[in-house]
This record gives structure tokens, C-alpha cells and sequence, in this order.
């Protein structure tokens, strides 16, 4: 019976105006978002290996003095995800420039939404935009009349006669809408699953996360289509029905969202990056404990160093001690930093933590989660290529100040002291690889358990609240 109902409403949709609009309109979305994403992607791509390409071409036809190399520095850049097609995330509002330089600990910088017009304000037309806005849209036009219509048709009787249930009646009906938003979506799908395997290094393609967002959104419509066709079967007309969708989506998937986030953001707020900077200043200048300022901990590097060389005075050493002091710095600068970082990455967390509770509140949230997560354009991959990225502006500032505190001729030429290009070919490049995607799905347990219990309520509902009598017609 169910699958009777369930083709009966497939034919009846696919006769109508409504689907071909809206796969017209869809088609137009999609074609607009792709372009749009494709173009910026390759743009983006493109600026970044040129300049990583124009920076390294730098580094290496130098000929300084190893300190005056590491103020020279270099930068790094945040490489495109292939699923970043689909989903941009927090990518133009992150930044993604790290600057490696001696004597400072940089965020990362350059953010595309700063260089960008008012459209940032409004959002941007991406796949994921159509994803978690227009389908859920489109679900509700295919579905709101779904059973409504039965009742003003006066129709159930007949249903009822023929020895349908309640039950059989709104699940044929959600299979039949869900099923035929498939169908319409299935151009969509293609590129979600194509696109980023075709711009994907070779044989580096993410599949799992393709396969996993991919499924993420299926089961999301399954609860959208849900949604609606029992709304359908509550209330006593069309119109009521599409009403109470509308409403439904207005406030699921575009007030809630940013309520939510401002929700997170006042109850964790995040200090200004200038307060951020001057605490970082004033601990490498007192101290973190307060006690052991700039002047004190060099005092003791330089009794430890004479100790240990058996020395009475710098100038005997056989070592350059500048170098060996500059690179004590850099640690002391690099355990402050970490100090003060690890709270502002507490506070984001806990802004995602709670997030993810309020996702149980709304799906819509989860989804969005879920998506940048599996297009790795979050904050937990952003703050994970920070992390990489400074552990390689550590040892970069590290091997360039042991090559000013350990060469020889160094001690005795001190800042005239130079290194040529095959120094600088030597050293290390700079190369990122995304975290497993089990750390992802770590991360976010919460919107899975806020999807999964949507789930679980929606079947719940459709299981033992959901009895049409006729004589309700």
C-alpha cells in the first residue's frame, strides 16, 4: 500500500507546474553558485601557488646574515579543499596568510570577506546555500498539499476504503515527496560528488568525506520532507499547511541560525585581537608568572651558557651567543603564545560545544556544521593548519638562529656572518596535509546526535502520532 501511495503521489507531483519551476529555478541556482565557486576557487588557487612559487624564489637566491634572513621571513598559505566547491564555510572570514617572521607570532591574516563589498553581509551564492536553503525550500512546495489536499478533496474515505492506514497514507506520501526531490536534486548531487573529485590532487581524492556530506544531506531532506507532510496531515487546509512550512523554514533555517550564533558568541565572548596582542607583549616583557621578566631570564641564560662552557665573560665563548639568546626569546615568545592561544581556543570551543547542543533545537544548524566540517572549512581545520603552520615558523626561526649561534665564522663575524642559497635550499618547505577525517567526526558528536535525534522524533511522530480518521475532514 505504501508503495501504491508512494507512485501515485510521484505521478501526481510530476504532472503538476510546480516541480518543473522549480527544477528550472534550481538548474539556474546551481549553474550561477558553480560558476561563481568554480571561478573563485581557481582564482584563489592560482594567487597562492604563485606567490608561494614568487616567496620561495626569494628565500633561496638570498645571501644574508642567518637573523637578517629570519626578519626577511617567508609566508604560508592555506591550501583550497577540494570540497571547498561546495561549501566555503568560514574560509573568506578566517583568513588564509600566515606570516612567518623572528620576534613575532602571527594569526592568520588576509581574509577575503575584508576586500569584498557589502554582498558578504547577505552571504554568498554557494552549493551549500541552494543545500541548506533552497532544497529545504523546495521540499516544502512539494510536500505541503501533500495530504492537505486529500481533505479538501474528500478524498481519505476513498483512501481509507481502498484499506490504507494513517500510517501507510503519510509514509507513502513522504517517500513519494522525498523520492521526488531526489530526482530533481540529482544534478546537484553529481557535482557534489563529481567536482570535487576532478579538482582533487591525483589519487588524493576525499571520498569519504564526499560520500559522508553527501549522506549527511540526504538524511537531512528525509527529516525536511518529514517535517512537512506531517504538517500536511495536521492541518485542515493547503494554505494553513504552507503557512506553518514557511514559517517553519524562516525560522529553522534563518533566524535560528544567527540567533544561535549570537546566542554562543555572548555567552563566550572572544577578546579583541588587540587585547589579544597586548597580553601576549606584556607577559614575554614581565613574564607569565610576573616575576621573571625579559632582563631576568636573559641574566640567567647567560650564567647558564657561561657555566656550561666554563667560561667568565661572552666574548670567550666559542659560540655566538646572540644567536643562542635570540632563540631563547623565540621559545619563551612561542610558550606565551601557546599560553594565551589555548584560552582563546577554549572559548571557540566551547562556542561550538554549545552550538551543538542548540543544534538539538534545529537541524539546520547540525547540517551547517556537519558541511563545513566535511569540507574541512571550519574552525577546527582552520585551527588546525594554524597549529601546523607555527610549528613550522618554530623550527624555520630555530634552524636560521642555530646557524647564527653554531657556524663557523660566525662567532667571529657575528651579524656579518652570511649564508648563500644552498643554505637556504636546505631548509624545509612548508607542506599541509587535512587531519583524518575520524578527528572530524570526533569533533563534532553533538550535530550527529542533534540529527540523529531529529530522526529518532520525526519517525516517533509518524509512528504514534499520526491517525487521520475521515470524519476529520
Amino acid at each position: 500500500m505504501v508503495k501504491n501511495i508512494l507512485k501515485k503521489e510521484i505521478k501526481t507531483l510530476l504532472r503538476g507546474k510546480a516541480p518543473y519551476l522549480l527544477v528550472g529555478l534550481l538548474y539556474l541556482l546551481v549553474i550561477a553558485a558553480f560558476w561563481g565557486g568554480y571561478t573563485s576557487y581557481k582564482k584563489t588557487q592560482g594567487d597562492k601557488q604563485r606567490s608561494t612559487q614568487k616567496f620561495e624564489e626569494e628565500w633561496v637566491s638570498q645571501e644574508a646574515n642567518p637573523h637578517s634572513a629570519a626578519h626577511f621571513g617567508t609566508y604560508l598559505f592555506k591550501p583550497n579543499t577540494a570540497l571547498e566547491l561546495i561549501d566555503k564555510g568560514l574560509s573568506d572570514y578566517m583568513g588564509n596568510t600566515y606570516r612567518v617572521e623572528a620576534h613575532h607570532q602571527y594569526e592568520m591574516n588576509y581574509a577575503a570577506a575584508r576586500d569584498n563589498g557589502s554582498e558578504f553581509r547577505f552571504g554568498e551564492l554557494t552549493l551549500a546555500f541552494i543545500l541548506q536553503l533552497f532544497v529545504p525550500l523546495m521540499i516544502i512546495f512539494l510536500g505541503f498539499s501533500s495530504i492537505s489536499k486529500e481533505k479538501e478533496n474528500s478524498t481519505l474515505k476513498i483512501i481509507w476504503a481502498q484499506g490504507a492506514t494513517s500510517r501507510q497514507l503519510i509514509w507513502g506520501k513522504l517517500w513519494g515527496v522525498y523520492l521526488t526531490t531526489l530526482l530533481i536534486c540529482i544534478p546537484l548531487f553529481l557535482i557534489l560528488i563529481i567536482a570535487p573529485a576532478l579538482i582533487a590532487p591525483t589519487g588524493n581524492v576525499p571520498w569519504l568525506r564526499i560520500g559522508s556530506m553527501l549522506a549527511s544531506y540526504l538524511f537531512f531532506y528525509f527529516l525536511i520532507a518529514g517535517i512537512v507532510v506531517w504538517v500536511s496531515a495536521r492541518m485542515s487546509s493547503s494554505k494553513a499547511s504552507l503557512q506553518v512550512s514557511l514559517w517553519g523554514w524562516v525560522i529553522l533555517c534563518v533566524l535560528l541560525p544567527r540567533l544561535f550564533a549570537g546566542i554562543a558568541d555572548s555567552a563566550h565572548p572572544l577578546p579583541s585581537r588587540n587585547t589579544f596582542n597586548e597580553g601576549i607583549d606584556r607577559a614575554y616583557a614581565e613574564g607569565l608568572d610576573g616575576n621573571q621578566g625579559r632582563k631576568e631570564r636573559s641574566e640567567a641564560l647567560k650564567k647558564e651558557t657561561l657555566a656550561k662552557y666554563g667560561k667568565d665573560s661572552i666574548e670567550n665563548l666559542p659560540i655566538n651567543f646572540d644567536g643562542l639568546s635570540m632563540q631563547s626569546g623565540e621559545d619563551y615568545l612561542s610558550k606565551v603564545y601557546d599560553t594565551y592561544a589555548k584560552e582563546v581556543q577554549g572559548l571557540i570551543e566551547e562556542q561550538n560545544t554549545m552550538l551543538g547542543y542548540l543544534g538539538l533545537l534545529d537541524p539546520v544548524v547540525a547540517i551547517r556544521q556537519l558541511s563545513m566540517g566535511y569540507a574541512g572549512t571550519d574552525y577546527l581545520h582552520h585551527s588546525h593548519f594554524h597549529h601546523r603552520a607555527k610549528q613550522y615558523r618554530d623550527d624555520f626561526i630555530r634552524a636560521l638562529n642555530m646557524e647564527m649561534a653554531y657556524a663557523e665564522g660566525s662567532r667571529e663575524l657575528k651579524y656579518e656572518y652570511k649564508v648563500g642559497n644552498d643554505f637556504f635550499e636546505k631548509m624545509e618547505g612548508f607542506e599541509y596535509q587535512l587531519p583524518p577525517i575520524r578527528q572530524m567526526y570526533s569533533f563534532y558528536i553533538l550535530p550527529i546526535c542533534a540529527l540523529l535525534v531529529w530522526g529518532f522524533i520525526l519517525f516517533a511522530t509518524l509512528r504514534w502520532g499520526s491517525n487521520l480518521k475521515p470524519d476529520s475532514v
